[in-house]
């Protein structure tokens, strides 16, 4: 997805919300608890690196208040990101941004 190639290593969950461990697997496409990602796996955003809790509904700079109620990624003009960064880099000619993501 990102354009960079990885080894499975059977601990995708300790790294699965953007470089974050994943709250548990999805469940028939739903989570008790945060979103169901592409990865079928539940985290506190759909893509990258949370930015913590929302504060009466604002977040950095970067990211936007989520259903989930966390800070979550976003690329600039609400842009599809690409995947998430891999120790700060990111395929296809895309940059690294704030939570993670590839935009």
């Amino acid at each position: 997805m990102t354009g960079l190639c990885c080894t499975k290593t059977g601990n995708e969950w300790s790294q699965a919300c953007g470089g974050l461990a994943a709250l548990g697997s999805c469940l028939n496409g739903s989570c008790s608890a945060g979103v169901c990602t592409a990865s079928n796996y539940c985290c506190e955003c759909p893509v990258g690196r949370s930015g913590g809790r929302c504060r009466n509904g604002l977040c950095p700079a970067g990211y936007s208040c989520h259903s989930t109620g966390f800070c979550c990624p976003s690329c600039p003009n609400n842009v599809m990101p690409f995947g998430a960064c891999l120790n700060g880099a990111c395929g296809g000619g895309k940059r690294c941004c704030p939570g993670n993501i590839c935009c």
